[in-house]
């Protein structure tokens, strides 16, 4: 009997590990102050035991140089009545929209309408005919600020920024679900790379109304140039 013997050899091929790239990530964010130059009131009035004041609120309107296609009446509720130490009383509730821009001195409107049947004045929209240039703008800023970032963080460790990667956009305003600029007056927690000042005059905006914030937040990612 002969015996064969046969021997297999196994061969075990090591897989190469992918070459991790040499990027480094970083955010830039910008903002600016932005006057409105047109805002909306939404203003309430109270009509008490048939007093009607429509027509002295519109003269106070007028008086002030506010249009009357810049007013818009919105809504009044039913007249309710109830009897009070025998005597009849009743009450309307007239709501009204007032756009206003710059050719309005809104403070002094406001003090003229300082009313006791004036129940109630809010700004109910702020806009500015310059905002898509503003927003350009800071978006610009943003993303020079990350650049510059990357470009002194890479030089402390003698290397150079390349090409860019990618560039997200970062939602930084966590209670609005709108886009990545947004209105806001309590932003002091935040702080961003640079602060941009608009070239608005004060001629050209509504006085009297706080200033707003432009913030824009982006985030990059850059190859580290390789060292000839």
């Amino acid at each position: 009997m002969s015996l064969l013997s046969v021997s297999f050899l196994s061969c075990t091929t090591v897989a190469e590990e992918p070459e991790v790239p040499r990027t480094i990530e970083v955010t830039g964010s910008a903002e600016m102050a932005v006057q409105p130059d047109e805002i909306v009131l939404s203003i309430v009035l109270r009509t008490v035991s048939h007093k009607d004041k429509k027509k002295e609120f519109m003269k106070i309107l007028d008086d002030h140089g506010v249009t009357e296609d810049k007013i818009a009446f919105e809504s009044s509720n039913n007249q309710y009545w109830w009897w009070y130490y025998s005597s009849y009383h009743d009450n309307s509730v007239q709501r009204y929209s007032v756009t206003i821009d710059s050719t309005v001195d809104a403070m002094s409107l406001m003090e003229a309408l300082k009313q006791p049947w004036v129940e109630q004045i809010r700004i109910a929209e702020r806009s500015n005919s310059n905002i898509q240039e503003y927003r350009k703008q800071v978006k610009i800023v943003a993303i020079k600020a990350a650049k510059e970032k990357a470009s002194y963080m890479l030089a402390a460790l003698d290397e150079e920024i390349g090409a860019v990667v990618t560039i997200t956009e970062i939602d930084g305003d966590v209670n609005n679900n709108n886009s990545y600029y947004y209105w806001n007056q309590n932003q002091n927690s935040i702080t961003s790379n640079a602060v941009l000042y608009s070239d608005q005059s004060a001629q050209s905006t509504v006085g009297g109304v706080a200033m707003q914030t432009l913030r824009y937040q982006v985030k990059i990612i850059f190859n580290i140039k390789e060292k000839s």
